[in-house]
């Protein structure tokens, strides 16, 4: 894999999403626990998520354009560098006025640096792109996975605050890591010709599904760890193994998608498979109450998030030009935004008032009912060419 990233010029990208993931991510899903501790009510923590999706809806696109049009690496030291004002920030007040201006500057920063690392892959792939996305997914994932397990222990020895100050000074250490990223292609396409590339009817049902499936990502955000503290009665480090063992399966679990990709580009039924997977695994991990058993079935639904991953990266490659990525890739993304602030925002209060089993339970029934939406995808759906 190495000398293969080496060969793209993107060994320097994905060393630098490496270390993102590892201390960004890791520490994610334990900040609605900080939040609770600080004294927000539900609807607080749900607002404040739904800020990063937010900024996301009012300026995705346009930093999607951008990767079109200006160097890529400008955007990720740029997107880093904001990310680390948010958490020098958010490490020293806990009022929540502050906290809306941190988090809102905190999602745009997030947003900038995701869209722009995600366009920089998209933009190099080339031959053997299952493996590609299927090595970068598992760069993302691994890392964080192995973050979360290290949170826990951190956790349980340091202030939360002083957690922050730190992955503070390692954004700043990114942005100027940012400089080795390499140069991508820069075209000017008219703005209508991106509304005319992704609303159309063959584009549809991969919008509607990517929606669907994307909800969820706002019930992690908000209910998950509180799930896992309130209803497993875990503590940290055990929630940090509950988290950490089941993404790192979906790593692995995505290279073994890739490559299966590249020798068999048709993989409809593989994609049947991991909507079901992933939206049966979320409910069930949400309906018992044993630990073990909880996280058998997340293990399940990790495996099913693998296949979408593919599924997203793929059908994005197969159906866009590579000259408007950006733009188009950015359209996308706001599609995942409105699912994650639909998400946090609904699901907060349900878990809050209900129990936060419910969030999980309602939204795998999503996903597992929008798998049978691939049975009606025509052969060959994924192998469409690039250029338009």
């Amino acid at each position: 894999m190495f000398k293969r990233l080496w060969k793209q010029n993107l060994f320097f990208a994905f060393l630098i999403i490496t270390i993102f993931q590892f201390f960004n991510s890791g520490l994610y899903f334990y900040v609605p626990l900080y939040l609770e501790s600080i004294g927000l009510s539900g609807y607080q923590i749900g607002w404040l998520f739904a800020l990063s999706a937010i900024t996301g809806l009012l300026f995705i696109f346009n930093m999607g354009l951008m990767a079109d049009r200006v160097p890529i690496k400008a955007l990720l030291m740029t997107g880093l560098l904001l990310m680390g004002v948010y958490m020098f920030g958010f490490s020293n007040t806990v009022l929540f006025p502050v906290l809306i201006i941190l988090f809102f500057i905190g999602g745009f920063g997030n947003n900038l640096y995701l869209l722009s690392m995600d366009n920089l892959v998209l933009k190099k792939a080339g031959f053997e792109k299952g493996r590609l996305f299927g090595s970068y997914s598992a760069t993302k994932v691994i890392p964080a996975a192995l973050g979360m397990l290290v949170a826990g222990y951190l956790l349980t020895n340091i202030e939360f605050s002083l957690a922050l100050k730190l992955l503070g000074f390692v954004m700043v250490t990114l942005t100027i890591m940012s400089f080795l990223v390499p140069s991508t292609q820069k075209k000017i396409s008219s703005v209508k010709s991106y509304f005319k590339d992704f609303f159309n009817m063959k584009v549809l049902p991969f919008v509607i599904l990517i929606f669907i499936f994307t909800i969820h990502w706002g019930v992690e955000g908000v209910a998950y760890g509180l799930f896992l503290r309130t209803n497993l009665n875990l503590s940290f480090i055990q929630m940090g193994w509950y988290m950490s063992i089941p993404i790192i399966i979906l790593g692995f679990a995505s290279i073994y998608m890739g490559k299966r990709y590249d020798q068999k580009p048709s993989i409809r039924t593989l994609l049947l498979a991991g909507f079901l997977m992933a939206g049966a695994g979320l409910a069930l991990m949400a309906i018992t109450t044993n630990p073990i058993l909880s996280a058998f079935f997340r293990v399940i639904h990790e495996v099913g998030d693998a296949a979408f991953t593919l599924f997203m990266f793929i059908g994005a490659e197969s159906l866009f030009a590579k000259e408007r990525m950006g733009g188009n890739f950015g359209l996308l993304t706001l599609i995942t935004v409105i699912g994650r602030f639909v998400g946090s925002l609904v699901f907060s209060p349900i878990g809050s008032t209900y129990g936060y089993q419910w969030p999980h339970i309602i939204a795998g029934s999503f996903i597992f009912l929008a798998g049978f939406f691939f049975l009606v995808f025509e052969k060959g759906y994924f192998k469409q060419p690039t250029e338009q």
